[in-house]
């Protein structure tokens, strides 16, 4: 594999990632194992990933980007859930803050 020279380091959502593998049609095994793995597990498409990404940013819930990232890419439906899935990421949330959070993300779930 050729050498590739990291301009930038972010969290993105799995539809995010799925989105940029297939605008820039990479075909390298490695690619193709993420674009595989984005696909199977991905639940929003790309631009509904961004607005939730977005609002949850905007909510007043102090979180960190990697949280977000993690709450957009697996949905919790309730806080139990939320809990598991971001503890050791992000400080300990309020009820309140929980709350506001799957609130938001309610919107997003089918």
């Amino acid at each position: 594999m050729e050498d590739v020279e990291v301009l930038e380091e972010k969290y993105v959502p799995l539809a995010k990632v799925k989105e940029i593998i297939e605008k820039n049609k990479l075909d390298l095994h490695e690619v193709n194992i993420a674009l595989e793995h984005a696909t199977q597990f991905s639940k929003l498409k790309g631009k509904e990933a961004e607005k939730l990404m977005k609002e949850l940013k905007e909510s007043g819930v102090k979180l960190k980007e990697k949280a977000i990232v993690k709450i957009v890419d697996l949905l919790p439906k309730d806080e139990e859930e939320l809990k598991i899935l971001i503890e050791g990421i992000q400080p300990k949330l309020s009820e309140d803050e929980r709350k506001k959070i799957l609130e938001i993300v309610k919107k997003y779930v089918e």
